[in-house]
């Protein structure tokens, strides 16, 4: 599946009729734009006008849903053709966490117990060799897999400060896959913060800032609930299985999102 669009771009007829001078063009060509024509369809000014770099973004970087996207030369003057290669997945493992660090610890969970796995997603872990974590959403990859493994912080949107799952551009990884199987890390809020807190001790930069407003969205135990809550709605749609996985406890059963509710949710 591909999205093509044939875009308006600024020529030189454009330029003059938008009574910009040759620097200007130039600079902005540069530059991910969109310039909004002033005046009406018979005045003969197109009502927007895109550089290629602008385009490319929106495309790339605010929809989750293509795997790459590609530009060419068009036929006509002042305009160019865009591809978007739409991300094709039929079945999905998602590792969801809190944070990194349990990604990892989870991720060999999976990889380890093989009964684990098998009641997940009815296979081994090895077969789900094909692997991309929210984070490089953007990143040129193949279209179409028959398998892949998702990485996702459900913490991520609070964190980056987009607040709802659907603000976020790498959700669409998960809500286009024909079936998704969900394990999600589970670590009481107390163990939780601790384990966060080590882990910004460590980081720099931009980690060190999102891990830190982690921190503080999880400092109450009733708010670490609101928000596996918000994470166990939002997945309710998916067609495959959920299971909650104790990190904190290796005895503790597996559970689906409701046990974890009724079990572990409202006894503390």
């Amino acid at each position: 599946k591909r999205l093509v669009l044939e875009v308006a771009t600024l020529g030189s007829h454009d330029r003059r009729m938008l009574k910009m001078n040759a620097l200007e063009k130039m600079l902005l060509e540069r530059l991910p734009v969109m310039v909004i024509g002033s005046g009406g369809v018979t005045a003969g000014i197109k009502q927007f006008y895109f550089t290629k770099s602008a385009i490319v973004n929106l495309l790339r970087y605010r929809r989750g849903c293509f795997a790459s996207v590609e530009v060419f030369p068009s036929d006509f003057k002042g305009r160019f053709i865009v591809v978007g290669h739409m991300r094709q997945v039929d079945q999905e493992l998602i590792v969801a966490s809190p944070m990194k660090a349990l990604d990892d610890t989870l991720t060999a969970r999976l990889q380890d117990d093989p009964e684990l796995c098998a009641e997940l997603s009815g296979s081994e872990f090895r077969t789900w060799d094909d692997s991309l974590r929210a984070e490089n959403y953007f990143q040129d990859e193949k279209p179409q897999y028959s398998r892949l493994r998702f990485h996702y912080d459900f913490l991520r949107p609070f964190a980056t400060g987009s607040m709802t799952y659907s603000h976020d551009p790498s959700t669409e990884v998960m809500t286009q896959a024909r079936s998704a199987h969900v394990a999600t890390a589970w670590l009481a809020p107390d163990k939780l913060l601790a384990a966060l807190g080590k882990a910004a001790a460590s980081a720099q930069g931009r980690e060190k800032k999102r891990l830190t407003r982690t921190i503080e969205e999880c400092r109450e135990p009733d708010r670490v609930i609101a928000l596996y809550r918000r994470w166990f709605e939002f997945t309710r749609s998916f067609r495959g299985k959920h299971l909650v996985v104790d990190l904190g406890d290796t005895t503790a059963p597996l559970r689906s999102p409701e046990q974890w509710e009724t079990e572990v949710a409202q006894s503390l």
